[in-house]
């Protein structure tokens, strides 16, 4: 009896350890990770401005929406030595000190969690990173990934009173830029993930992501309608997989996981979507989306958010309470007409 009382226990403290949400990117082959919290978006790498009096690490400094933001290349910072860009590599804005900067990475892998407890401190060097830039170790999905310590990878030795040491970098005191595009104060911007389906590309806010992960195993069930993938094993959870397809009226593809799986809240519990690939983490002013007309393109309207141009292509944003909702339903109608046709 004191055993089973002391497991159940042991059951609730760790359900009630947090999970913490990590970016997933590559450095030198090796993968490293930042907490989703400094993370402000995702952006392919731009054409950079070369700057004087800068660090050796500091590549340049990109336009970002009307603002001077500094790019480091997180290889030369860690000391990981350098290395040609290719299509993967690409710049995780983050936020810092109240300003954005970039860092520049080999590629973005994806966005899982992990219990808090389960990040261990490092004691020596690791994967050649000082001890200084690492937060702590952890092991996720058969992956070993070094947490990097947002902190110290920014800060400067000369600037020992906290304040701003990229201030002189980004050319002005507020780290903007007057022209033709600015159209004055900040305005709220809406993070969103992209994904692609069917060759289009299309978005969600990044409050219903809960995760992105690579492809995995996927156990197909009987008697399910045809948008239902199968079951996926998310970290010894079991969760639903399923393609947004046919509600989005696009044409049928092969019944697998894709080239990637965005993993949704949906009513406290985690559902899986396959989606062709991963784009971007964005952040974008809501005045460029207008509302979807209804019947375009043939999807339904009820299942979109908005639509608007993001660098010359099409962003459609989809409105997941609605089209998981409408899943739910599908899925228990169709499970009431199979039972009546094995019973008849």
């Amino acid at each position: 009896m004191e055993d089973t009382e002391q497991a159940s226990r042991h059951c609730r403290q760790t359900a009630t350890v947090e999970a913490v949400p990590l970016l997933v990117f590559s450095l030198q082959g090796q993968a490293h990770a930042l907490a989703m919290h400094h993370v402000r978006e995702i952006v392919r790498t731009p054409e950079l401005s070369a700057v004087v009096e800068a660090p050796d690490f500091v590549d340049g400094v990109m336009p970002l929406r009307s603002r001077v933001t500094p790019v480091i290349d997180l290889k030369k910072r860690l000391r990981l030595g350098t290395g040609e860009m290719t299509a993967d590599t690409c710049v995780i804005v983050v936020q810092w000190k109240g300003q954005p900067i970039g860092l520049r990475v080999d590629a973005v892998c994806d966005i899982t969690k992990t219990p808090a407890d389960s990040i261990e401190a490092p004691t020596e060097m690791v994967g050649g990173v000082s001890t200084r830039f690492i937060e702590g170790c952890v092991f996720v999905d058969g992956r070993f990934l070094v947490v990097l310590k947002l902190d110290e990878i920014l800060a400067r030795d000369y600037a020992p009173d906290g304040g701003d040491p990229y201030e002189k970098i980004r050319g002005a005191p507020d780290g903007k830029i007057r022209g033709t595009g600015d159209d004055g104060p900040r305005q709220d911007l809406q993070r969103i993930v992209t994904f692609d389906l069917d060759g289009e590309r299309y978005g969600a806010h990044v409050g219903h992501v809960a995760e992105i992960i690579k492809p995995v195993p996927v156990m197909p069930l009987p008697n399910m309608p045809g948008f239902f993938l199968g079951l996926i094993n998310l970290r010894n959870t079991i969760v639903p997989l399923i393609d947004l397809r046919p509600f989005l009226r696009l044409n049928p593809g092969p019944r697998t996981a894709g080239d990637g799986i965005v993993v949704i809240n949906h009513a406290g519990s985690p559902v899986g979507a396959a989606v062709d690939g991963i784009g971007e983490l964005v952040r974008l002013p809501p005045q460029i989306f207008k509302p979807p007309p209804d019947g375009e393109a043939g999807i339904d309207a009820q299942y979109l958010q908005g639509l608007g141009m993001v660098a010359g292509r099409m962003l459609t944003v989809l409105n997941l309470p609605r089209i998981l909702s409408e899943m739910e339903q599908a899925i228990d109608v169709f499970q009431r007409n199979e039972s009546r046709r094995t019973f008849q």
